[in-house]
């Protein structure tokens, strides 16, 4: 009796003491907080960017509009608009003149074979025939 109070007292110790775990956890990277707050620093970064940009869009613009006003009043020719930025230069290449690979290709270009049978089909007296022969078939089936 005294061995299994004696085990049962050094498991209830044993789980006590493994409930009390107060050392650091370690951590693969960084916590949520720090995530955060390094989100929060891109975003007013980018934030004041755009509006200096903005800002300077706007200042010339309206500059542009003052001096067109005062031209006016003036009766000169207004100047030329604020210059915009360049567009980046694309890499031009000239494309390689093709040859038709497929040897049907001609046909739809005319320059394959003419198909009488499909011009027939197409016909007011070919339309006329293939009614007179499904009615005379409806014919037929009902005698």
């Amino acid at each position: 009796m005294k061995k299994q109070t004696l085990l049962l007292l050094a498991g209830g110790m044993l789980a006590l003491a493994s409930c009390q775990n107060e050392a650091p956890a370690v951590s693969a990277g960084p916590s949520e907080a720090q995530i955060d707050s390094m989100v929060n620093a891109r975003v007013e970064t980018m934030r004041s960017e755009l509006m200096a940009q903005n800002d300077s869009l706007i200042n010339a613009l309206a500059q542009w509009k003052a001096d067109s006003m005062i031209a006016a009043m003036k009766g000169a020719k207004p100047a030329a608009a604020a210059p915009k930025p360049a567009p980046k230069p694309t890499p031009t290449t000239t494309p390689k003149p093709t040859t038709p690979t497929n040897p049907k290709d001609g046909r739809f270009n005319g320059n394959g074979n003419t198909n009488n049978n499909k011009d027939a089909r197409f016909s007011e007296d070919a339309a006329k025939k293939q009614q007179q022969q499904s009615a005379d078939k409806k014919a037929e089936r009902f005698k």
